[in-house]
């Protein structure tokens, strides 16, 4: 079963239990699975400040970026106008990894998501060692189920249990949110809506405790998704 953030209440709280994640693998799909899940000690020490811990902190009430808080770093390059800036990719999977404490989130954005494909050069990659310093922005994606019509459906194996688990797919609108790596200062933001016309591949190749209430939300068009994140890229925004 997952567990979410308590949120939209004035008497909502922080939760305190470290998450204990429940890998599923899907049945399809070619990318890496996503990092496992820390121990309570390591995500003790995860949480705490580090010597390259950036001064913005905004991004902390997303709840995609908070389980990236690798990304934000000192360390990483600096935002060029007029040049190419490289972008890496948080999006929301069910975990909350690394995270002593949930904060509480300002939207109920917790729909699963596979990761977006961006461009060729955009993102780190062989050229960059696939050092996630490499990025100077760091684009953060969570969506929030806008139906309940099943467009198809995503099947995933539980480890350690007998037979796959069924999640559907379903529109959603998409909340994108772009950071600077290397202070957390936030760049902008931007919604798009599902689209069936040339969207990304819907399956994950791995979520988090997922429960049987859970969705998937079908992804924007890659096209759309594109266009928006050009003039970040290229440093003319």
């Amino acid at each position: 079963m997952r567990i979410r953030a308590v949120t939209g209440h004035p008497l909502a709280t922080a939760l305190t239990t470290i998450l204990t994640a429940s890998i599923l693998t899907a049945c399809s799909g070619s990318e890496a699975p996503r990092r496992p899940g820390r121990t309570a000690s390591a995500a003790s020490s995860a949480a705490s400040p580090s010597p390259g811990a950036v001064p913005g902190q905004d991004w902390r009430r997303n709840r995609a970026c908070v389980s990236g808080h690798d990304m934000f770093t000192t360390q990483a390059a600096p935002y060029r106008r007029n040049a190419p800036n490289k972008i890496a990719e948080e999006w929301f999977d069910g975990s909350y990894e690394g995270v002593a404490t949930i904060p509480p989130f300002p939207r109920d954005d917790d729909a699963l998501l596979a990761r977006t494909l961006l461009p060729d050069g955009w993102k780190p990659d062989a050229r960059d060692g696939y050092r996630s310093t490499a990025a100077s922005l760091v684009l953060c994606h969570t969506a929030t189920a806008t139906g309940k019509r099943r467009i198809m459906t995503c099947k995933f194996t539980v480890m350690g249990a007998p037979g796959p688990r069924s999640i559907p797919v379903v529109p959603g609108t998409h909340h994108f949110e772009v950071y600077e790596s290397r202070t957390g200062r936030f760049v902008a933001s931007f919604e798009l809506e599902s689209s069936e016309h040339r969207p990304a591949a819907p399956c994950p190749d791995s979520a988090y405790n997922v429960s049987k209430a859970d969705v998937i939300a079908q992804p924007p068009s890659q096209d759309a998704l594109t266009e928006k994140l050009r003039p970040l890229h290229e440093g003319t925004r």
